[in-house]
């Protein structure tokens, strides 16, 4: 019996232990390290967007964000019941769930998983030089794009309302053909550029109609002479260009249309 009573009292030790030792876990710096949208489940880091959630002792809770290079920060509260927290930042409670080392936020149909580990940003193929121009023949498709700071897969395009961005390119001696979309209402862009193989890279000369100068002009932008087309290690290009003022770099594969024919 008394050896009962003391294993009873051991476990009511060990319960009354738990929540100190989950408390303990839980303090401290918290990174942003997933978003699921929809179906599509993105790092933040690769967005260029770092969001920070430190929790205090005594329910103290800073959030800082940073986004486009401009920082962030908040200052409220925060409570534990079990597995669920809840965090008040300006008198708005937003609750999360504490599990297997990880905190979850749900709101408007998207989840945020928060981590002790900070994100890691997986970086595009390093860029090549080609041997020759042939290396960029052949006809391309849109996989992935760089703009204003972030970095998305064409599977995510429709979870950041990039729904309409499309881009398809023709590589041929001396000859770019693009046509390009930049959202569902602005319509295809088609354009023929002439290029040229230089520094193991393509140039495709820029000309601009005199008007269309000209309005840029009044809106203080400039168009580059040269817009360029570079191999990646893993086989595929980027085509750097600027469109408005805003920089912009198309990740492209190679088709599947593109097979070449067998010779006759």
């Amino acid at each position: 019996m008394k050896k009962l009573i003391s294993l009873i009292l051991i476990l009511c030790m060990a319960c009354m232990l738990v929540p100190a030792m989950a408390e303990d876990d839980i303090l401290g710096d918290w990174y942003l390290v997933q978003l699921n949208v929809g179906e599509a489940t993105v790092n933040p880091a690769s967005l260029g967007m770092n969001m920070t959630y430190t929790l205090k002792d005594g329910g103290v809770l800073e959030v800082t964000g940073e986004m486009m290079g401009e920082t962030n920060s908040q200052t409220g509260t925060w409570t534990q019941d079990g597995s669920t927290i809840t965090m008040t930042i300006e008198g708005q409670a937003q609750t999360a769930t504490y599990a297997d080392g990880k905190i979850m936020i749900e709101s408007d149909g998207q989840t945020g998983i928060l981590s002790k580990e900070a994100p890691v940003v997986s970086e595009r193929a390093k860029t090549v030089a080609a041997d020759s121009e042939e290396a960029f023949f052949g006809e391309w498709t849109l996989a992935g794009m760089d703009m204003m700071g972030m970095t998305v897969d064409k599977e995510q395009f429709e979870a950041f309302g990039l729904t309409g961005y499309e881009a398809t390119m023709t590589v041929e001696a001396g000859k770019v053909h693009t046509v390009i979309a930049m959202g569902e209402s602005t319509g295809e862009q088609v354009a023929d550029y002439p290029s040229k193989f230089e520094d193991g890279k393509l140039l495709l000369t820029v000309e601009v109609p005199e008007d269309q100068a000209k309005m840029m002009e009044s809106l203080g932008l400039t168009l580059p002479e040269f817009y360029t087309i570079e191999l990646l290690e893993d086989g595929s290009l980027v085509f750097s260009m600027e469109m408005m003022g805003m920089q912009i770099g198309l990740y492209m594969v190679k088709s599947d249309t593109a097979a070449e024919q067998p010779a006759a």
